[in-house]
């Protein structure tokens, strides 16, 4: 069974998938169908999130020893490794941070006889094909999706035993996978965002201030290895050096602390000197805070209400609209 969960905002609904051809080898498919960046790295490492990272037994014919090694994120399509969870992985899933403006047709499953991907606000459901674990399966989605994450959950999987040099054999009990995603990007203007330039350090560190210095104020950037850390009360506030139309904001926390609510400020009576939003429900997705209308502020200050785990762990980034300069 496979299941596709995708979201950018808190809706739930339901999308069904279809099988191309009725075959594991993966086709040219025309339209809004092409590959997003796992193969060919353009979807960077920082962005993909993996719930645990397996083992595997590397059986050497020669001395008759068998040792343990570590998997890492690789789960990119036709690479010479695979991403395996730990065996005692209660639910494991690969999610995966697309960026903006992306609408999401389908995936491409490699190494796989059945799994099943999932998030918690589109589902999709199917059965893959292929006993062999190099064949390719497309996975179409009825109707593209426009959303930003993606994760993808196995299950039902199948033991495969991989020759990688002459006498040592790979044996992989898990959840063995790689995928592309497939789609295109949302050329639409309407409701359309850009990032303004936190992860990406346009906005540079001086820009930015703290309540708390506990997690350094530089760390304070979407997907960054690292965070801001505070205790409430806390604020953090990004000065944008001169009035900038903004739409909202991206906020992700860390781990197993995230901020639950927060307080948006800006220097604007539109938005009525604060209001308080939902921000993130784990510690690993990016949730993105769109206001009604944009905002023209030459700062935001975020100030955590409500946070998860003891500390608020806050990443983030500011977003302006498509058409803005």
């Amino acid at each position: 069974m496979t299941a596709v969960e995708t979201s950018d905002s808190r809706i739930t609904e339901r999308v069904t998938v279809t099988q191309q051809q009725h075959t594991c080898i993966s086709e040219q498919i025309g339209g809004c169908a092409h590959a997003l960046g796992m193969e060919n790295l353009d979807i960077p490492q920082k962005r993909i999130v993996i719930s645990s990272r397996g083992t595997y037994n590397i059986i050497n014919s020669n001395t008759n020893t068998t040792e343990l090694k570590k998997s890492a994120q690789f789960v990119r399509l036709n690479h010479n490794k695979y991403w395996v969870p730990d065996s005692d992985d209660p639910s494991p899933w690969v999610q995966v941070y697309l960026g903006l403006g992306k609408i999401v047709s389908g995936i491409i499953i490699q190494g796989l006889k059945q799994l099943w991907t999932r998030h918690d606000f589109i589902k999709v459901q199917a059965t893959a094909c292929t006993d062999d674990p190099e064949l390719h399966m497309t996975l179409m989605f009825e109707k593209p999706v426009n959303t930003s994450v993606i994760r993808v959950q196995p299950q039902d999987c199948l033991e495969i035993t991989k020759n990688v040099t002459t006498g040592i054999q790979i044996t992989i009990s898990d959840c063995a996978m790689k995928m592309e995603i497939l789609g295109c990007e949302n050329t639409q203007e309407i409701g359309c965002v850009k990032p303004l330039g936190m992860e990406s350090h346009e906005i540079d560190d001086a820009q930015i201030s703290v309540s708390s210095n506990v997690g350094k104020k530089n760390y304070a950037r979407l997907y960054d290895v690292k965070f801001w850390s505070a205790s409430l009360p806390s604020w953090i506030k990004v000065n944008l050096n001169h009035k900038v139309n903004i739409s909202g904001i991206i906020i992700q926390g860390s781990g197993n602390q995230w901020v639950e609510r927060c307080i948006i400020e800006a220097d604007t009576s539109a938005m009525s000197g604060s209001q308080e939003f939902e921000a993130n429900f784990d510690g690993y997705t990016p949730v993105s805070i769109i206001f009604e209308e944009p905002v023209e502020t030459s700062y935001i200050k975020v100030t955590p209400t409500v946070c998860h785990g003891g500390y608020c762990k806050l990443r983030m980034e500011i977003l302006r609209p498509c058409m803005s300069g």
